[in-house]
């Protein structure tokens, strides 16, 4: 259970008030290192329920900052999508701890700048825009105790290592990091690999394997009975939101046309 794994009772009322009883057995492994202080190198993928992996036990340590101190805790995510996905779990958790959550993406930077000089606990952004408010004199990363890089494969893969670079370079020393990656390959272990500490390793999805929350299964069929096979599983499983695949440019415009006759 959460209470097993020592967490505190602000963050036990915000996981009771959400509905959740105990951690899954991926949710759990990053537990005891990160609890500790101690770094984490976790290989897990998008969707496998690493959030809540490394924000429960973050989260059950840090402090509240004073003002215009800040951020104590640092999340740095390749997209925008994944920042505001963060912000979100941790703002749910936030509701018992009483933290203070900035998520800085795309938009206006005035009232991110504003929030910032008030200070904040923890600080969720993508490395662009960190670096735009770093150089604008908006956020000073010398208080930052936890670091968090999250997909860090794919922001290699997306160029944003000389910014990354630059967020890491500014953080204070000694702090806990914790990465995140897909893949933990030589580029990994080469760059951002050596900026952690006798890290704890864990494997929260092995790689290429699917996350629990997806479902997934093959039908052989002749291509003749495609079309019939896909109005049926549209049917079954809804349709609100489907992506079709295609192998050629002829087939998805059949494909288009037929789906569009059915309705």
């Amino acid at each position: 259970t959460f209470q097993e794994l020592g967490l505190n009772e602000p963050i036990l009322r915000a996981l009771a008030d959400q509905g959740y009883e105990q951690p899954s057995s991926i949710q759990a492994k990053p537990f005891p290192p990160a609890l500790t202080g101690r770094d984490v190198l976790g290989c897990a993928q998008t969707g496998t329920g690493k959030t809540a992996a490394f924000s429960l036990p973050s989260l059950d340590r840090l402090g509240h900052a004073k003002g215009g101190q800040g951020p104590l805790m640092l999340v740095v995510t390749p997209t925008r999508e994944l920042a505001q996905q963060i912000g979100e779990v941790c703002t749910a958790i936030a509701a018992s701890t009483h933290h203070r959550i900035l998520t800085v993406v795309g938009g206006f930077l005035t009232p991110q700048i504003n929030k910032l000089k008030h200070g904040v606990d923890i600080l969720i952004a993508t490395p662009g825009r960190l670096v735009d408010l770093m150089e604008q004199g908006a956020v000073r990363l010398g208080d930052v105790e936890v670091l968090v890089l999250d997909e860090a494969d794919r922001m290699l893969d997306m160029g944003f290592w000389p910014a990354m670079k630059k967020i890491i370079g500014a953080t204070a020393r000694p702090r806990q990091t914790l990465l995140f990656s897909a893949t933990i390959d030589a580029s990994i272990k080469n760059s951002v690999g050596k900026l952690l500490h006798d890290p704890a390793f864990v494997e929260i999805a092995h790689k290429g394997e699917t996350a629990d929350t997806v479902e997934q299964y093959i039908v052989h069929v002749a291509q003749t009975l495609k079309p019939a096979l896909l109005k049926a599983v549209l049917a079954e499983k809804g349709s609100d939101r489907v992506i079709v695949f295609a192998r050629t440019r002829s087939r998805a415009d059949s494909t288009c046309r037929r789906l569009k006759r059915a309705g």
